[in-house]
């Protein structure tokens, strides 16, 4: 049986990810999970061999991209099969939520990169968890 990454776990990787990578992964003004060798929040929990461009333009929620997680031991079967594309975000399990919630801290329009610090720490708070890896990071972005 594969172990998922924790809540944390999941936000101490994006976060971390988001920060050092210092740009979001857009292709003409739209986000993408992989795109020029940037990675988006999602896109660089989905592994390499899982990636199909046929997940562009689609959220987390889709079951295309829910399976892509999957494989790439993000989510377990059960946050799959309690995941509707439809349904509201309160009704979605905590690892869906969390994820969806980092995708449109990367994919907002409304929330630069170099603001996503203040958006992370929002995040975190909103889960309850530790948002150290945010508060504490000195590294370098890809400018």
């Amino acid at each position: 049986m594969t172990t998922v990454p924790t809540l944390q776990e999941l936000f101490d990787k994006t976060a971390l990810h988001m920060l050092t990578q210092g740009e979001p992964a857009v292709e003409n003004g739209e986000c993408r999970y992989r795109y020029n060798g940037l990675m988006c929040a999602v896109g660089c929990l989905i592994k390499v061999e899982h990636y199909d461009t046929s997940l562009e333009g689609d959220g987390v929620t889709r079951a295309h991209v829910l399976q892509a997680l999957l494989d790439s031991e993000v989510v377990t079967r059960e946050d799959c099969y309690n995941t509707d594309s439809d349904m509201a975000e309160e009704s979605m399990p905590p690892r869906i939520r969390l994820l969806n919630a980092l995708q449109r801290c990367h994919d907002s329009n409304t929330v630069m990169a170099d603001k996503w610090g203040e958006k992370l720490i929002e995040i975190a708070k909103n889960f309850n968890l530790n948002s150290d890896v945010v508060t504490n990071f000195k590294g370098e972005t890809n400018d």
